[in-house]
Formats: C-alpha cells, structure tokens, sequence
C-alpha cells in the first residue's frame, strides 16, 4: 500500500533483527532516539516502524542541528533531563551515516 524507500527498508530490517535477537518486540522499547538528520527524515522512520508519537519523543533539531554521531547522545541526554527515562525502561538508538550504514543499538536504562 505504500513504498517504503530503501534506506528505511534497511532501518526497518535492523531494527527487527536487533529487537528478536534481544528476545523483545517493538513494544517493548519505551523510547525510539533518533538522529536529528531533518523532519523529514524523522517522520520517515517513525512511519516505516508505525512507531507510536510517545516512544519517539521530539527532539531539538532547529535548536541544535544536526550534530552527526552526536545525536543520539543529545537527544537521550534531553531526555534523561526532562526525567523521561526512568529505570529499567528499553531504549533503542538508532542513526545512518550518509544513507549508506545505519546502526541500531538496545540499552536498558
């Protein structure tokens, strides 16, 4: 019903085989912290993943850019200070490099 370009197809992928190799579903991640490569970009992964609005907070994108590897960091640090993550909660990183490497990591907070 829809065509999902391939960098999210590779996304989708990772994500999936990342989450059953941890013996999780998507589900169980209470927060998904994305890159801030643009809006667009962001609202691509949500969709490709059907991720729901409040397990992939918003990040500060027009406040702080796109700061490449950073992101993640900045973006989970923000959340950690608005006291969002608590303990024991899954929290799933995830940035591409250029369209051209993506990586997915799972961390228990």
């Amino acid at each position: 019903a829809e065509v999902m370009p391939i960098y999210y197809l590779n996304f989708h992928r990772l994500v999936h085989e990342v989450v059953e190799k941890a013996r999780l579903t998507l589900a169980d991640i209470d927060h998904y912290i994305y890159a801030n490569i643009s809006r667009n970009d962001r609202e691509g992964f949500i969709r490709s993943l059907n991720i729901p609005a409040d397990k992939a907070p918003h990040t500060r994108l027009a406040e702080y850019g796109h700061t490449f590897a950073a992101d993640p960091i900045i973006n989970y640090t923000d959340l950690r200070q608005e006291g969002r993550i608590r303990p024991g909660q899954v929290l799933l990183f995830a940035s591409a490099g250029i369209g051209f490497s993506w990586g997915v990591s799972l961390a228990r907070a």
